[in-house]
């Protein structure tokens, strides 16, 4: 890897080398960091609909409270899953 970098590989390519040569260890990282990612951007979106279906706060309060404009707060909440009753 030293020789890599001091050749001038960038990062990219050898995170490309690296999954294209099977690393399993780096793989298995990487599907777990995605599956983490997809699974609290699904709980942050779900706890966003309670609290707007609710009436407990508006999209906006809910944005100003996560410290995200209101605009990713209405995508969210539009990425939930419908309250099925």
């Amino acid at each position: 890897m030293v020789r890599e970098i001091r050749a001038g590989t960038s990062a990219a390519d050898r995170q490309r080398a690296a999954f294209v040569n099977g690393n399993p260890l780096r793989q298995d990282v990487h599907e777990a960091m995605r599956e983490l990612e997809r699974l609290i951007k699904c709980v942050r979106s779900e706890g966003i609909r309670i609290l707007v279906d609710s009436g407990q706060m508006t999209l906006t309060d809910v944005a100003r409270l996560l410290g995200i404009s209101p605009t990713m707060a209405r995508r969210l909440y539009r990425s939930a899953r419908p309250e099925t009753g």
